[in-house]
């Protein structure tokens, strides 16, 4: 079944959503009302959104913890010391106790550094190295077996730490249907947001991961990161690391979508000339000032609750002159 410009308007997304073969079009970016919205978009977001309208979507770039997952959601780092916390370390074994409080321990450590307001861009950087790093060493002292990293997305028990929004499957399924790219660039391990991905049956032809992916020996152990990589860490994500995309290039895209939920997510892309990027930032803080930093950074605010809402407005919006139907 497809939509009809006589169904209600929520009804339309829904069908739209499943239905890309639909013919109804929206042709302005007020022809939807944006009311559900707590902050009002910056002053250069319906500009893009026409200019998109007109041009069509290129690809869609989102961080992957707290921004595809659920802002409650344990980031992709920690997923594994979650599944100990909860009493089902023989899940993750050799992984025990004792990986937890040493994980622990290093997030105390550097978290509280890299929120230090003396800090140059520069050296919250060199932190973040530091403490990627001593990250991915902790797990490689337990040689654990490729096997731990999808292992909490297959028991019931632990099955659930990580819930997708499910305004972003639309999305991503959305993509897939209507040919856009779609990147998710992450700062976690690249291992497990696979694993996760896969555990919702979101493994598509025009997705592509970069990630900090994990590096195992012949009898299949955890080593560490791969070789010859920078780490991808909350201060190093930008285009640089984009470089390398095997199908989707970013190169000769001219119109982008990008999510993400913390303010370096918001220089995942660049604004080369002749590119319009709109920018989509999830803000949990609750104090004015953090809040006016999202808002200077993204073309739009959201609050945790608005992301499903919103996703499936800017995919009714935007992606809907991209479909392709049979005569």
């Amino acid at each position: 079944m497809g939509c009809t410009n006589d169904a209600p308007v929520e009804d339309s997304l829904a069908l739209c959503l499943v239905a890309p073969t639909s013919p109804w079009k929206p042709k302005s970016v007020n022809e939807i009302a944006m009311d559900f919205l707590q902050y009002r978009p910056s002053p250069h977001f319906a500009a893009k959104v026409e200019t998109l309208l007109m041009t069509g979507v290129d690809a869609i770039v989102a961080d992957f913890d707290r921004t595809i997952t659920e802002s409650s959601s344990p980031a992709s780092f920690w997923l594994l010391r979650e599944v100990i916390r909860i009493g089902r370390a023989d899940l993750v074994a050799p992984l025990d106790e004792a990986y937890m409080a040493a994980s622990e321990e290093l997030d105390r450590l550097y978290a509280s550094r890299e929120h230090e307001p003396h800090h140059t861009f520069a050296e919250l950087s060199a932190i973040c190295d530091e403490w990627w790093e001593r990250a991915f060493d902790i797990i490689a002292q337990y040689r654990v077996s490729a096997g731990v990293f999808s292992v909490p997305f297959l028991h019931p028990d632990t099955s659930g730490l990580m819930p997708i929004r499910p305004g972003m499957i639309e999305l991503m399924h959305g993509a897939d249907a209507w040919r856009v790219p779609f990147i998710v660039f992450s700062a976690g391990i690249g291992d497990v947001v696979c694993a996760c991905l896969r555990s919702y049956g979101l493994s598509f032809g025009r997705m592509e991961i970069v990630s900090n992916m994990c590096r195992f020996e012949e009898d299949g152990r955890f080593h560490g990161r791969l070789e010859n990589s920078e780490v991808i860490h909350s201060f190093s994500k930008n285009e640089r690391h984009l470089g390398g995309l095997d199908r989707f290039s970013l190169t000769n895209r001219s119109n982008l979508l990008l999510f993400g939920d913390s303010l370096g997510d918001a220089g995942m892309v660049s604004d080369a000339e002749g590119r319009t990027v709109i920018r989509v930032g999830i803000c949990t803080a609750t104090n004015p000032e953090t809040i006016e930093r999202y808002r200077q950074m993204f073309d739009v605010v959201l609050m945790p609750d608005e992301v499903d809402q919103f996703c499936r407005w800017i995919s009714t919006l935007l992606l809907a002159d991209q479909w392709k139907t049979e005569d």
